[in-house]
C-alpha cells in the first residue's frame, strides 16, 4: 500500500501568493500534482493549515501539528 501526501498551502513569503493554487496547464498546481501521482496511490492526503482553499481536491485535508515549522512541520 502507498500512501501520498502532498504538501500545500505554505507561507509563501517569497512567491506572494500560494504557489500551489496558481494555475498550470489549466488546472490549480496542486491538483495537476494530484492527476499525476494518483495513479500509483492507494490513498492520498494534502497537509494544508487552509483546507477551506483546498476542498475543490475532495482529498483529505490535515492541519500541520506544528504549525508554523515550514515543510519538515507538515510532514511530521
Amino acid at each position: 500500500m502507498l500512501a501520498v501526501a502532498i504538501q500545500a498551502g505554505g507561507a509563501s513569503r517569497r512567491m506572494g501568493t500560494d504557489k500551489a493554487l496558481l494555475p498550470f496547464l489549466g488546472q490549480p498546481l496542486v491538483q495537476r500534482v494530484w492527476q499525476r501521482v494518483a495513479p500509483l496511490a492507494d490513498e492520498a492526503l494534502v497537509t494544508t493549515n487552509r483546507p477551506q482553499d483546498y476542498r475543490f481536491l475532495s482529498l483529505r485535508l490535515v492541519p500541520d501539528l506544528a504549525p508554523g515549522r515550514g515543510a519538515l512541520g507538515g510532514l511530521y
